[in-house]
């Protein structure tokens, strides 16, 4: 919901105020603090659904982890050089399945006619 207000420009929160006062008349004060209430209820529900579920210690869990699997001590220039070596290893090892693929002989299509070649 708090998307969709972010998206809202002047113009349109303008409507939106002139049509709930419209709607809603002298009760529009209370109207609005009835759904604030509403709001911050919802919000602290939310919170505590979060706390409960263990979701937060979960992503900090993974955050560590991702965070010692990045080698922190290696410049720029050496992770680029390990990234292009690895790439250089896959390649090649690429190039010789395909080798040895081209050298393999063709299989056999057992639906292929078969020809003889008979001495009379």
């Amino acid at each position: 919901m708090l998307a969709l207000i972010d998206n809202l420009g002047g113009t349109e929160l303008l409507l939106v105020f002139v049509v709930a006062l419209l709607v809603f008349g002298k009760r529009l004060p209370q109207v609005a603090g009835d759904a604030a209430k509403q709001l911050a209820k919802m919000r602290r529900s939310l919170d505590e659904a979060w706390r409960d579920t263990g979701m937060q210690q979960e992503i900090q869990s993974v955050r560590r982890d991702l965070e010692s699997a990045i080698p922190r001590d290696l410049s720029i220039s050496d992770m680029a050089r390990l990234a292009s070596s690895e790439m250089d290893k896959r390649l090649r090892a690429n190039e010789a399945a395909a080798e040895a693929e081209k050298k393999a002989p063709p299989p056999e299509d057992p639906g292929a006619p078969t020809t003889r070649i008979v001495d009379v």
